[in-house]
């Protein structure tokens, strides 16, 4: 369909650059402009894959999301159509929210609220010194790494996310503070160094983003790649890229 002219895509920067899918495992996002003869396009290429395969779209769990100046009856029939529900924007895609923007305040909340849904779910009497290192080391401070992969965190969330972690080490509970006996930047130096060996987010944070950074000097015709250098750096290579007045959150 794409080849054919049928479907054409989301836009990106003013070198013709169009991305009209991203497949991860069952997870899919499909752009199209409004146009009865795209949408057509799309029902026909959702038909024929249920006819190959002979498995059948979750159509309860699809949903269709509009640019801001799309009317709202032209939403309602393409949605109609296509047999899928209107959202005002998809919150997550394999787990990381869709639209950064450039406010991100509020943007990375949920990972706060995962690691202190396991932390209050934990028993804090029942562990010794050695089983609270090895709770808070290996299942709470990788919460955030996938997202830390792509994201530079906001300072005060990664702060809140130590809080948490030396607030269960020394045994504090809401409303019932303990004193910490040690500063969390020596909790984070190596045992070898007198520390207890937690990570510093804030550098792992840090590491993550030079490593895709590296990707994206390595792999300049990655997807990723093409579509940042159209948007931020068209006429310049990666490493001469300047921030921009009007850059996302993502940039």
């Amino acid at each position: 369909m794409e080849a054919d002219g049928r479907i054409h895509g989301l836009r990106f920067g003013c070198r013709d650059l169009f991305v009209s899918h991203l497949l991860f495992a069952d997870d899919s996002f499909i752009f199209l402009e409004v146009k009865k003869e795209e949408y057509e396009a799309l029902k026909e290429v959702l038909d024929l894959y249920e006819a190959s395969s002979g498995q059948m779209v979750n159509l309860e769990k699809s949903e269709a999301c509009f640019g801001k100046d799309v009317e709202v009856s032209t939403q309602g029939s393409v949605a109609s159509f296509l047999k899928i529900k209107v959202v005002d924007c998809h919150e997550k895609y394999i787990g990381l929210p869709t639209f950064a923007g450039r406010c991100n305040r509020n943007l990375f909340r949920f990972i706060k609220n995962r690691a202190w849904d396991k932390l209050k779910g934990w028993n804090r009497s029942v562990f010794y010194a050695a089983g609270k290192e090895v709770l808070l080391k290996v299942v709470v401070q990788a919460i955030p790494t996938y997202a830390m992969s792509c994201f530079k965190l906001p300072k005060t969330l990664i702060k809140d996310f130590h809080r948490l972690i030396a607030d269960f080490w020394w045994g504090s509970k809401a409303g019932k503070s303990k004193m910490h006996w040690g500063k969390w930047n020596e909790m984070c130096n190596s045992k070898e160094r007198g520390g207890l060996g937690f990570q510093d987010l804030r550098c792992f944070n840090q590491a993550l983003l030079v490593k895709q950074r590296w990707r994206l000097v390595r792999k300049p015709d990655s997807l990723v790649a093409r579509v940042l250098k159209v948007c931020y750096y068209p006429s310049r290579d990666f490493l001469t890229a300047r921030k921009g007045s009007k850059a996302s959150f993502v940039w």
